[in-house]
């Protein structure tokens, strides 16, 4: 049986809820640092994996910029995806994206 929450997110609908959602006010990371630049893929409606984020960037450290971009308060879910057969056939590794709605919200504002 799959994980609910992993349907929910890959189907791309999200679970209604009676309580009205906090204000969302994240901070932005510092320019020119991995975190910012991490942040702009992700607002593009990119998935990054860290094989992705290391031809992107030439970094390995997609998952410490994912947790200083949660720490700012950003709302970036992540599901496992299997690593390509090329490095082991039984390893996964995380995939990274921001909520539909929180892209549209920032191009929102950016306009």
């Amino acid at each position: 049986m799959k994980n609910p929450d992993r349907l929910q997110a890959e189907s791309g609908f999200e679970q209604l809820s009676l309580l009205p959602e906090p204000k969302f006010t994240p901070r932005w990371p510092a320019p020119h640092t991995l975190q910012h630049r991490c942040l702009n893929y992700l607002l593009t409606g990119r998935h990054l994996t860290s094989p992705t984020f290391q031809d992107l960037t030439g970094s390995w450290r997609l998952a410490a910029s994912v947790h200083e971009l949660k720490d700012l308060g950003w709302p970036i879910q992540s599901s496992f995806v299997p690593a390509p057969p090329s490095q082991s056939q039984h390893r996964h590794m995380a995939r990274y994206w921001l909520p539909a709605k929180v892209v549209r919200a920032v191009s929102r504002r950016e306009r």
